[in-house]
């Protein structure tokens, strides 16, 4: 048996479709009883106040003052800490990857940080923690008022926790500076013994 609420199938999206058979299946659109692909059908646009859960596959948005975050995004977990999170806990799936596959043959795959400074400071960060502790960074730089950018390689030294600082610093100019963030020339040492 099958329940349909508007005038049939073709009616611009408004009928409910809840369908008989071996698996109970629900469209939401365009749908007859028999032309729904998946459990829940939806076609055009949908609108959900409150959170958004797959289980199954582990996808969480949170958005109205439930468990999650408003704004938040969890993959594999419902308690994400920022904005978007991935967590993986099964070893048998072996390392955590994000990966953007880009399969045209004219342009590359994009991974973009933008930042909005207006100081010579970062404006996008890479950051290596490792058990809740921040053990490398790497950070694109704004270095004066053109836009013109620096790249900055901050490590934790031994005995500083998760305190990190600067090792090494490519300039505007494209200077290197290894031990300090000021080169003078095209490679600049600087030892933390002199």
């Amino acid at each position: 048996t099958s329940l349909v609420v508007g005038t049939g199938p073709g009616d611009n999206g408004r009928n409910f479709v809840v369908g008989g058979g071996t698996v109970a299946k629900v469209g939401v659109g365009n749908y007859s009883d028999t032309n729904m692909q998946a459990t829940f059908n939806v076609s055009g646009d949908a609108s959900i106040t409150g959170e958004f859960r797959v289980n199954r596959s582990g996808l969480f948005v949170g958005g109205g003052g439930g468990a999650i975050t408003d704004d938040y995004v969890g993959i594999g977990t419902t308690n994400p800490g920022s904005a978007l999170e991935i967590y993986q806990n099964n070893s048998y799936e072996g390392n955590t990857q994000l990966h953007i596959h880009n399969d045209k043959t004219d342009d590359a795959a994009v991974l973009k940080l933008e930042g909005k400074r207006t100081s010579a400071n970062d404006f996008g960060q890479i950051v290596f923690n490792n058990n809740g502790h921040n053990a490398a960074v790497i950070q694109g730089r704004r270095q004066s008022s053109d836009d013109d950018g620096a790249l900055s390689f901050l490590i934790s030294a031994p005995g500083t926790a998760d305190s990190v600082t600067a090792a090494m610093r490519i300039t505007n100019t494209g200077h290197v500076g290894i031990g300090t963030t000021s080169p003078a020339s095209a490679l600049h040492v600087k030892s933390s013994d002199a």
